[in-house]
């Protein structure tokens, strides 16, 4: 897979990130032939990271504690998972 202008943008968000998540779902978009791309990121402060993630049209977030609850709070709505994945 190339990344592109197309591809679309999945990322984990933690004070602590591992790599298990990306291999295991990059392996799999590789399998499904699918232009999508997943990405650990260690953040600091979640109110830049919902700026950032707004403005770059991020199509999925996993969140790890302690942003679990915190999130709650910026979302504009609730979706159904895996909606299109």
């Amino acid at each position: 897979m190339r990344v592109n202008n197309k591809t679309k943008l999945y990322v984990s968000i933690s004070k602590n990130p591992g790599n298990t998540g990306a291999r295991l779902h990059n392996n799999f978009f590789k399998h499904i032939k699918k232009n999508k791309l997943y990405l650990p990121l260690k953040i600091e402060n979640l109110k830049n990271f919902i700026k950032f993630a707004k403005d770059t049209n991020i199509q999925g977030i996993s969140i790890s504690a302690p942003f679990k609850k915190a999130i709650l709070k910026y979302l504009d709505k609730r979706i159904k998972l895996l909606k299109n994945y």
